[in-house]
C-alpha cells in the first residue's frame, strides 16, 4: 500500500513488460528471455548483448534488451534501446507500448501519451494504452478523454476493479456524482472485506476530491488490514480534508505517535 494520495493506477497498473516476438527469431534469444523471466536480469543482459553484437538487427532481441534495461532502471540507455528498436520495427506494437511505459517511468507523460496513441492506431482496443491514456487524462482533469479511453476497452476488461475505479473517477470528475455514486454502491458490494480494493477505491475517491466517501474506505480498509500505517495516515488525510478534524488529529496522533 502507498502513502498520501497517489492515483489508483500507479497502484493497479504496472508496468507491462510482455513483448511478443516473431516465432522464427525464438531461438535467437531464448536463453535470455528463460533468465528475464527467472529474474536473472544480469544474465539476460549479457545474453542480449552478445546476440546484438552478431546479429545488430535482430529486432526481438533489441525489444526485449529494452525490456531489461527498464526493469534494471537504467532508464537513460533503455530511452537509446527503444529508438534504435522502433527504427527497426517502427509498427511494432509490443515495442511502441513498452517504450510508453517507458516515458511513464521516466515522468514524461507528454511522451508516453503519443506513444500509446500510436499503439492505439494500430489495435484501438489495446489494453494497457487505453488504461494508461485514461489515467493521464484523469491526472489532467479531463474526464471526457479519460471515459473514452475506457469504452474502448473491450466488454470483458471493463467490469475489473481497476477500470470501475478509474470510470469512477471519470464520472466525478464529469460531474455525473448520480451515475459515479451508482458505480461505487455496486464496487462496495463486490469488494467485500478486500482491504487492498476498499484502500484503492479510498485513494481514487481521494484523488477526485471526494474526501468523505474516501474517508469511508479508508475506514473499511483499516477494518479488515488493522493498525496499518498507510490506511492509517490515509484516513487521517481524507477525514482532514472532510472536515472530521477530531477525527483526523485521532487517527494521524495512532499513524504518527
Amino acid at each position: 500500500m502507498r502513502r498520501f494520495f497517489t492515483p489508483v493506477a500507479a497502484i493497479l497498473f504496472p508496468i507491462v513488460l510482455s513483448m511478443a516476438a516473431d516465432p522464427a527469431q525464438a531461438g535467437l534469444f531464448h536463453n535470455a528471455l528463460t533468465a528475464f523471466q527467472r529474474g536473472d536480469l544480469p544474465a539476460a543482459e549479457r545474453a542480449l548483448r552478445t546476440e546484438l553484437k552478431s546479429r545488430p538487427g535482430n529486432a526481438a532481441a533489441l525489444g526485449l534488451l529494452c525490456v531489461v534495461l527498464d526493469s534494471e532502471k537504467n532508464y537513460t540507455e533503455a530511452g537509446d534501446c527503444y529508438r534504435r528498436a522502433l527504427a527497426a520495427a517502427p509498427r511494432s506494437i509490443a515495442f511502441l507500448n513498452n517504450f510508453g511505459n517507458h516515458l511513464l517511468a521516466t515522468r514524461d507523460a507528454k511522451g508516453a501519451r503519443k506513444a500509446f496513441l500510436e499503439v492505439l492506431a494500430l489495435d484501438p482496443q489495446h489494453e494497457n494504452a487505453n488504461l494508461q491514456l485514461a489515467k493521464l487524462a484523469i491526472d489532467d482533469k479531463q474526464a471526457g478523454e479519460a471515459l473514452r479511453s475506457l469504452d474502448r476497452l473491450p466488454p470483458g476488461v471493463r467490469e475489473s476493479p481497476p477500470v470501475v475505479l478509474l470510470r469512477l473517477q471519470g464520472l466525478y470528475l464529469a460531474g455525473r456524482k448520480a451515475d459515479a455514486e451508482a458505480i461505487l454502491f455496486r464496487f462496495s458490494q463486490s469488494a467485500g472485506s478486500d482491504a487492498r480494493l476498499d484502500f484503492s477505491a479510498g485513494l481514487a475517491l481521494a484523488a477526485v476530491e471526494q474526501f468523505d466517501q474516501a474517508e469511508v474506505f479508508f475506514s473499511r480498509a483499516l477494518e479488515s488490514a488493522g493498525a496499518d500505517f498507510d490506511v492509517l495516515y490515509n484516513l487521517g488525510l481524507a477525514a482532514f480534508h472532510a472536515g472530521h478534524q477530531a477525527r483526523a488529529q485521532n487517527v494521524l496522533g495512532i499513524a504518527l505517535p
